[in-house]
């Protein structure tokens, strides 16, 4: 198989409004040892966030439900369920509405990279190749 990386998206810590407001404001990822997580199981339990000073803090997460859907975690979470980290792209509407609360907004978690998978049989030049090398050529940030 062949891989080339063509971005990244920014991944956010979100939860329902109801479910944020029924708990003390966080301000420090170490403030979220209690609350209940909506798991992705593909991704590791514990967290790192990266502040805008550069200081660095973990969590393990308290899971709630362990999901291996993206679609399912933001529906949970929409039902107030506890919080997750999904992709930018999936909770922007949500943010905006009010439905949704970016929890932490001055920490970063590690970007979710974006990549094209193909495979291998054989180097030389085909459409396939020809529409990594288009799609690399282009911020897919």
């Amino acid at each position: 198989m062949m891989s080339r990386k063509l971005g990244e998206s920014r991944r956010f810590l979100v939860a329902g409004k109801a479910y944020v407001d029924a708990r003390p404001l966080a301000k420090h990822p170490s403030d979220l040892a209690d609350w209940d997580w909506v798991h992705f199981s593909m991704r590791n339990t514990t967290t790192e966030f990266v502040s805008k000073k550069g200081d660095v803090a973990s969590v393990t997460e308290k899971t709630r439900i362990k999901l291996n859907s993206a679609g399912a975690l933001l529906h949970f979470v929409e039902q107030n369920l506890g919080l997750t980290i999904l992709p930018e792209h999936l909770v922007t509407q949500g943010i905006k509405s009010g439905e949704l609360v970016h929890v932490l907004p001055q920490w970063e978690i590690k970007p979710l990279g974006i990549y094209a998978l193909w495979p291998d049989a054989s180097r030389r030049e085909n459409l396939t190749l020809q529409l990594v090398r288009f799609l690399a050529e282009r911020d897919l940030s």
